[in-house]
């Protein structure tokens, strides 16, 4: 006798046997199904450190993956096979899976204040992390933006104050 081999999804079918009935019924046959393995690769996009959590898993594995972040970003999502919205999360592996983390650099707000007797051309700007700051004189540059103190009649333009070399958090100029 050759009993059939049956399928399931995510396991492997073993090979068949053929076997010979005893009259006593102690003929016991015995398939044997193994789960399949499967690759979870991670990627680290722009502004993601480091990923964890990739490797070979057998089917239906529940398994946590992370990313990383570098300084100065905010996480958006895992792309490719699937899309995850969470920076860290489990899922369960049922077949071969790219996943890649992805960042957006932080957006900063700078806020200018003139002091009493003055003006300034420009009162917020909004930048990215780790954009650079310079001062001379009157004049503030901002990344790309420059900005100008003007003091009204009988004032003079003294200096400006809380200026950061580069912009890691909203600040107040």
């Amino acid at each position: 006798v050759t009993p059939s081999v049956k399928t399931y999804t995510g396991f492997n079918s073993p090979s068949t046997q053929t076997v010979t009935i005893a009259a006593d019924g102690s003929t016991v046959v015995e398939y044997r199904y193994t789960r399949q393995t499967y690759t979870v690769n991670l990627q680290a996009g722009t502004g993601v450190a480091s990923v964890t959590g990739g490797g070979t898993y057998r089917y239906e594995k529940e398994i946590t993956i992370n990313a990383v972040l570098a300084e100065g970003y905010d996480f958006r999502n895992w792309t490719g096979t699937t899309t995850i919205s969470t920076q860290q999360a489990t899922i369960t592996v049922t077949q071969n899976m790219t996943l890649t983390a992805n960042a957006d650099i932080k957006v900063l707000v700078v806020t200018i204040t003139a002091g009493t007797g003055g003006q300034v051309s420009e009162t917020s700007v909004e930048v990215d992390y780790g954009t650079a700051v310079s001062v001379d004189g009157a004049t503030l540059t901002i990344g790309t933006t420059v900005v100008t103190a003007t003091a009204n009649s009988g004032y003079e333009f003294d200096s400006y104050l809380n200026v950061p070399e580069t912009v890691t958090s909203n600040v107040t100029i």
